[in-house]
């Protein structure tokens, strides 16, 4: 930033943002696939069991065994995020750039820990690009 941005006054404080490790990578998949009381996620199946009518039961069947597949216990949740850590390289990448891949598959954890090498070459590939253009 140009230096004027942050003479006193104008800033109070600076906090540097590094690259994530292990530990960073884990606990953001796990806050993103995690269920907690209230969410979106849970509530959708109450709504979804007072449906009534033929039609209405078949989708609501369907529904709550896609709903289902997306309620994955805690331990299972830690297991993909040990997973999904172990797959990044440590100190490469931000939390956002990490927050920015899984929220591509808000609803798929599996899908993003299978697309996330193919993620990095991406990046890796966009930084070296933008690095030789300047």
């Amino acid at each position: 930033l140009d230096p004027a941005l942050l003479r006193p006054g104008r800033v109070d404080m600076t906090i540097a943002f590094g690259y994530a490790g292990r530990d960073a990578m884990r606990e953001l998949f796990s806050a993103i696939y995690s269920i907690l009381e209230g969410d979106a996620r849970g509530s959708r199946m109450k709504s979804v069991k007072k449906a009534s009518g033929q039609g209405e039961k078949q989708h609501v069947e369907a529904t709550l065994t896609q709903r289902k597949r997306q309620c994955l216990s805690k331990e299972k949740i830690e297991e993909l995020a040990s997973e999904f850590a172990s797959r990044i390289p440590e100190g490469e990448f931000t939390a956002a750039e990490i927050q920015g891949h899984l929220l591509n598959y808000k609803n798929e954890p599996e899908a993003a820990i299978n697309a996330v090498e193919e993620w990095v070459r991406s990046v890796r590939a966009k930084r070296k690009e933008k690095e030789q253009s300047k």
